[in-house]
């Protein structure tokens, strides 16, 4: 429920997309992937703490996530700097009995434009640009197996 705070967000002077049609980009097999592995780094969901990382789409339409340093703190993280060039979303683990996207979450898909992808071993749900708490996946095991090159670094 608290979880990620972004600092110096102003700083930043990236254009960020606004407009990822997130059951699409959800859908995406390399993102699927990307998303398995961010949920792998954070326990499954079985420990209170959190893993995030930007969903980064390069110029060619690849995408690739940008992991946070993980601070270990307890059902939040912490990313201070520049938002990276081409960050389409943000993404996140919560433990599993908090599958919901908290306010801290709106809050920061509010102020980037950009949704932010809340990951559970069973629940995928969205913070869409406008706010809106939407589930993607729920009350089913959804994470693929990884190939070597779909790695959240």
């Amino acid at each position: 429920m608290r979880t990620i705070l972004l600092s110096m967000i102003c700083a930043s002077t990236l254009s960020l997309s606004a407009s990822v049609d997130v059951s699409l980009t959800f859908d995406d097999p390399v993102v699927r992937s990307l998303f398995a592995d961010l949920l792998r780094l954070g326990g499954y969901g079985y420990v209170n703490t959190e893993r995030a990382a930007f969903l980064i789409r390069e110029a060619n339409g690849d995408y690739r996530c940008a992991l946070w340093t993980m601070t270990g703190r307890w059902k939040r993280e912490r990313f201070s700097g520049v938002v990276p060039a081409g960050t389409v979303a943000v993404v996140h683990t919560h433990p599993n009995r908090t599958p919901l996207g908290s306010p801290s979450d709106r809050r920061t898909s509010l102020v980037l434009k950009v949704p932010v992808f809340i990951l559970t071993r069973e629940n995928v749900y969205v913070i869409t640009g406008d706010g809106a708490n939407v589930a993607l996946v729920q009350a089913r095991v959804w994470a693929t197996a990884l190939s070597g090159e779909d790695r959240c670094r």
